[in-house]
Parts: C-alpha cells; structure tokens; sequence
C-alpha cells in the first residue's frame, strides 16, 4: 500500500472507516486465448485503431460541412481526434510524474474527489463498433448493450490510450451490463464496484451513497498517496461550478431560434471534458459561448430557419458513434436540445453549497451525484418526464427522436412513457432502436425523413388551424362593430 503523505493536517471525516471490498479475483476468472498471442493481438489493435480514425475522420468531415459552423469548434475538433489528441502527452506527462489516472463508466463517479487527489479522471464508455466482436469473446450475450461490449473490447485490445493509462476505473452497478462489465475487467485492471440505490429518495438511500463516496475516497487516496483536505474539494467543487456555469451559458444558447449551433457539435462540445483537463475546457467552451451570443444578436444560423426543432433523448451516444444525429441532421432536421447523460444532462446540475466547511461540501458534492439523476435506473422516475416536459416548452421543441441501444432495456422501458408524455404535448416522438454498427444507416434513414415529413405537415396544420382561427376572431369583430 503507499505511503500516504498529508499536505497539511487531515480533515477527512469518516473516509478511513469506510468499508472497502476486495473484489480483485485472485486469478483471472475468465480465460481468452486471443489475449495469449501478443503478435496478433498488436495486429488486431492496429486494425481497430485504424478503422476508428476512419470513422472519425468521416464524422468530423461532415460535421465541417455545415454552413457557418461556429470558428471556436476548432479546438473541439482537434480533442475530437482522441486517438492521438494532444491529452494523451498531457497525461503521459502526469504519469511519468508520479501521477495517477482513475477511469469512470457512467455519470456517478465523484469527479471532484479524483481531481482534488491530483489524479485525472477519464470517461472509459466506448463508442467504437470495431471492438464489440473482442468484446462478445468474453461477455457473449448477444442482445447485450453493444457501448458495454465495445467498452471491455477497447480494453481486450489496448486500442484506447485512455484506458491503458488508467490505474483504476469506476464502475457504477446502474444495470446489468455495468454489473458484468465491471465483474470481466476486474481480470485486466484493479475496478471500484460503486452500489447506485435505485430508489433514492429516502433517508436509508442517502446514508448508503454517502457511505460510497466515502468508501471511493479511500481508495483514491490509497491509489494516489494523497490525502483529500478542505482546499483541494473546495478548489475542485469551485472548478465543476464554472464548468456547470459556461454549460449552461450553453444550453440556453440551443434555445435560439433560428438555431446558432447544430446538434452533433454540441453533443461533441458536452463530450470532450470526459477526457480533457477541464479547467481548458472551461477556456475554450466560454469563448465558443460568446461567439454563439454574438450570432444570436447578428442572427447567424446554422441551418434553415425552417428546419423542424428536435430533440434527442434516450440512451447514451457516445462520440465517434454519431450515427443518430448525423442521420437527423443531414435529413434536414435540426437537433436543438438532449438530454443524454453523455450530453447536456451530465453537467446540467450544479453543486449546491450551503457553507464551505468540510461536511457540506462533501455531502453536497455526494449528493449531486445522486438527487437530480434522472438515470432510467431510479424508481420512480418521474423527475426524467418533468424534465422532458420542460425541455418541449423551452426549446420549443416539434419533435422527439428516443435513441435506444439495443439491450439497453432501461431506457427502452421507459420509452412508452416518454413518448405518451411528448404527445400530450402535441409532439411527436420516433423510436430508434440501433446497435454500434451503420449496417442499418439507409433503413434509418428512412425512417428519419419520414418522420421529418410528418413533423413539418403537423407543423403547416397547425399554421393552418391557427390563421382560420384569426379570421375568426376577426370577422366576428367586425361583424360586431357594422
């Protein structure tokens, strides 16, 4: 164990006590022989690395296309290329330093605890189709939710410099694909099972994910041989406030009409924290806010004024998975608003601090992890539909297109509910089941424009219904005046 060395005095309540499992197996529970021939698993990593550029050279070339594409997104591009960003020196760098690098699955990892430890935190959830065959090698269910597939792929076959450098990585147990996925990997690197209650709001819920957080503390501490003290959280929490801030700036600008920034480049905007330093991104995301206020006052779009508003909701898409909002995008659709957890939903929430002593912060920061989720893993849930409702209203919202993973039956299972909510509203809502793979890209495709078609007819009924209802108002008034 390392030597843990204070920088000053330790004011760590209850961290020490915390009950810890040792779930590391004591040898590896599952055997893959393709693991045993390192020449053909170099090939393979070539192989998988190659074709995952491709892919994000594909992305990025029509994401450039779009016309008066903010000139801040450039930054964004340049990280988008994660397989040989400039963050993989950066985090190099750290280690050859002494420096640890926690990975994390999912949305509840406490980041501000790694970041206050001086470790860096990564988000590990792969969106590469090229891995899923590697991955099914071990976990060979084949209605299982193709993100964890390719997940444990990307670390079968090294093809992920993120993952490689990650001395620990966190696993929420959210569904049973996480269970799993966390069970496999722990024969590849050491992996912090986190217990998520599911029914959250009751006092016993809350003790038991502050006794979690506790326990993650520990063992970040014993990871990087640093204590967490009162300057560190706070310097940490303070850090996630102006990110959540300049997110915000963010997502109210999605709510101009006609749209001043495109769907996919603010899905990638959302995404790029997840392995960047995000103090950098807090730089470059306030100077793309304040090019995209200038539009709005200049009236700068970037698509047609015409374009039916959607918004994208469901499971999560991860970058250089763009197929679902590529296809709605290049149909003539215009995605407005999300609400992923690998989108807006991730940094929407703030961290709300009472005093800035020790035991606030820390049950605060634990607490913001926890009470605004609106994780399909929680019943009940019906903040999530609260929410989508809102999100309709503000953005002004025409249509919903539900992504779902095939597999992923949390999501897919609240998709009735989602959508009979949404045509309350008067909106209608398309469901898109799809895996990782662009095998079914033209059927979708399809269904997309079809879809766009019966938004912009509901949209000329309504203009319709509404000038017949002013000649109405009118002629009656007149009527009344003669």
């Amino acid at each position: 164990m390392p030597k843990l060395f204070g920088r000053k005095r330790p004011n760590i309540r209850d961290a020490a006590a915390a009950e810890v499992p040792d779930t590391r197996p004591s040898a590896p529970r599952y055997r893959w022989k393709g693991g045993e021939d390192e020449e053909r698993l170099d090939e393979l990593s070539r192989i998988i690395v190659g074709r995952a550029k491709e892919l994000i050279d594909h992305y990025q070339e029509q994401m450039r296309k779009a016309p008066s594409r903010p000139e801040a997104m450039a930054w964004f591009d340049e990280r988008a290329r994660f397989l040989s960003s400039p963050r993989i020196g950066e985090i190099e760098e750290h280690k050859a330093n002494g420096g640890k690098v926690i990975g994390t699955m999912c949305v509840f990892a406490p980041l501000e605890l790694i970041r206050a430890a001086d470790a860096i935190p990564v988000r590990l959830c792969s969106g590469l189709h090229n891995t899923i065959a590697t991955g099914e090698e071990l976990m060979a269910d084949a209605g299982l939710c193709p993100m964890v597939k390719s997940t444990l792929g990307v670390k079968m076959t090294h093809a992920s410099p993120f993952f490689e450098a990650s001395d620990a990585v966190i696993v929420p147990m959210v569904c049973d694909g996480k269970f799993k996925l966390g069970e496999v990997l722990q024969d590849f690197m050491e992996v912090w099972m986190v217990n998520v209650p599911h029914i959250k709001d009751t006092q016993q819920a809350r003790s038991m994910w502050l006794d979690e957080v506790r326990a993650l503390q520990q063992q970040i501490e014993t990871l990087t041989g640093n204590r967490i003290y009162w300057e560190e959280l706070k310097r940490e929490i303070q850090l996630s406030l102006r990110a959540q801030t300049v997110a915000r700036r963010l997502y109210d600008l999605r709510k101009a009409d006609p749209p001043v920034i495109n769907g996919r480049d603010s899905l990638l905007v959302n995404q790029t924290p997840h392995t960047e330093d995000l103090s950098v991104w807090v730089e470059h995301a306030t100077v793309l806010a304040q090019e995209l206020e200038q539009r709005v006052r200049d009236g700068i779009a970037v698509s047609d004024p015409e374009a039916p508003r959607i918004m994208l909701a469901g499971a999560p898409i991860m970058w250089p998975n763009f197929k679902i909002p590529q296809l709605i995008e290049e149909s003539g659709g215009s995605i407005v608003a999300d609400e992923l957890c690998s989108g807006t939903r991730w940094l929407y929430d703030p961290i709300g601090i009472d005093e800035w002593i020790w035991d606030d912060m820390f049950q605060a920061m634990a607490e913001r992890y926890l009470q605004p989720s609106v994780c399909p893993c929680f019943t009940p849930n019906d903040p999530r539909i609260g929410r989508i409702k809102q999100m309709i209203e503000d953005f002004r919202v025409e249509g919903v297109v539900y992504h779902v993973l095939r597999g992923c039956h949390i999501y897919n299972g609240e998709s009735t509910r989602v959508k009979q909510s949404a045509e309350d509203r008067g909106v209608p809502m398309l469901i898109i089941e799809t895996e990782y793979s662009q095998e079914d890209t033209e059927q979708l495709r399809t269904r997309v424009e079809a879809f766009l078609m019966l938004v912009r007819a509901r949209r000329k009924k309504a203009a319709k219904a509404k000038r017949r209802a002013f000649k109405t108002i009118d002629g009656s008034e007149g009527g009344d005046g003669a």
